[in-house]
């Protein structure tokens, strides 16, 4: 068994402004002109390269080529200690010739796909959003809220996942997660929404280069998790939500090109419902190593459009990013980064508002 784990920590500035949020029954609901200012030390999952943590993993020789393995990991806020529980990953499973299958809660297929063409390596500070055209960050976990509600997450939960061998550099990953029924918890019976989700990947690595698809779909989803039909955000995104990505990646010795590329459908089944929704992305990003630093800048396309009964929203914004990393060693990183992400500006019923997140910091990050 091995323990393992990442601290980061950085001083940073952020400051959020105009925001857009989910309510009960409605896909989108507009707010402008609110604004979110912070400076002081802040968790990796903020500004930073990385989000804190600790895990175990292990395996068992089953003899035959073939493995049992597991990770349990749970994320850290390094600024006030506090601990998530397993949340982050918490799999077991089987692996060998035939790749490896794994049960539990885990990254989806889309993640792998914008983790390997993302210069910032889908770091607190990223362009790069989670299936709606837009970075959020403020969660940590790439886009849990916004446009679609929490859909089209970095990780699932209840899923079963299978991951191919290379195939002459070529490699698939899929995934399903479904779950229905009623739960009974003190002689109260709830009935859990029905939810489902299907992910795909196909990856190849020749060389210098890596180029990726993905395509993710579910249905009934809160961010990952199943929620019970009586709970008010659960009609809010009843319908169903489609995202297809592609990145690519090649290394041309001084210098690493990325460059990925995202569109998210979202589509309400409910009787009555006219909510619908279509926002992408595409980002371009750079690496540079010069010794002990690397260099990265990344640039980033927001487009959107929404709308429902009521409201329409069209928009499109850039980001940016620009930063360096020190190796201070093999584990231990410096970093400084500055950027902007999340950015959009939009007409709602032919209303002009905007939105952004601007973000700098100084930190550290240790690994073990």
């Amino acid at each position: 068994m091995t323990l393992y784990g990442v601290v980061d920590a950085n001083y940073g500035y952020r400051k959020a402004s105009g925001s857009i949020d989910v309510a009960a029954g409605d896909l989108v609901r507009v707010v402008g002109g609110a604004s979110d200012k912070r400076t002081g030390l802040m968790d990796g999952a903020t500004n930073g390269l990385s989000g804190s943590r600790w895990g175990l993993k292990g395996s068992e020789d089953l003899g035959g080529g073939m493995k049992a393995n597991f990770v349990l990991e749970s994320a850290i806020s390094i600024d006030n200690g506090a601990s998530t529980g397993f949340t982050r990953n918490a799999l077991v499973g089987v692996s060998g010739g035939f790749g490896s299958i794994d049960l539990g809660r885990t990254y989806t297929p889309l993640f792998y796909t914008l983790l390997g063409s993302d210069a910032t390596g889908l770091s607190g500070h990223t362009t790069v959003s989670f299936g709606q055209g837009l970075s959020t960050h403020e969660s940590g976990d790439w886009g849990t809220t916004g446009y679609f509600g929490p859909n089209s997450p970095s990780r699932r939960s209840n899923s079963i996942n299978y991951t191919s061998p290379s195939f002459n550099g070529l490699t698939v990953r899929a995934q399903i997660a479904e779950e229905s029924g009623k739960q009974t918890v003190n002689a109260v019976s709830t009935n859990v929404a029905k939810s489902s989700a299907l992910g795909l990947s196909v990856t190849y690595v020749a060389g210098p280069l890596s180029v990726s698809y993905a395509h993710d779909a579910q249905k009934g989803l809160q961010g990952g998790v199943p929620v019970a039909l009586n709970a008010p955000a659960a009609t809010a995104n009843a319908g169903k939500t489609t995202t297809n990505a592609i990145g690519a990646a090649y290394d041309l010795g001084v210098a690493k090109l990325y460059a990925n590329w995202s569109e998210t459908k979202a589509k309400a089944t409910a009787a009555g419902d006219t909510d619908f929704g279509n926002a992408g992305q595409y980002n371009l990003g750079v690496t540079v190593p010069v010794g002990s630093i690397t260099l990265i800048g990344q640039i980033g396309r927001n487009t959107v459009k929404l709308g429902d009964s009521t409201q329409s929203i069209k928009g499109s914004g850039n980001d940016w990013v620009l930063g360096a990393n020190y190796d201070l060693s093999k584990r231990t990183t410096a970093y400084v980064t500055a950027g902007v992400n999340g950015n959009l500006k939009t007409t709602i019923n032919a209303v002009s508002l905007s939105k952004k997140t601007s973000t700098a910091a100084v930190g550290l990050r240790h690994t073990f």
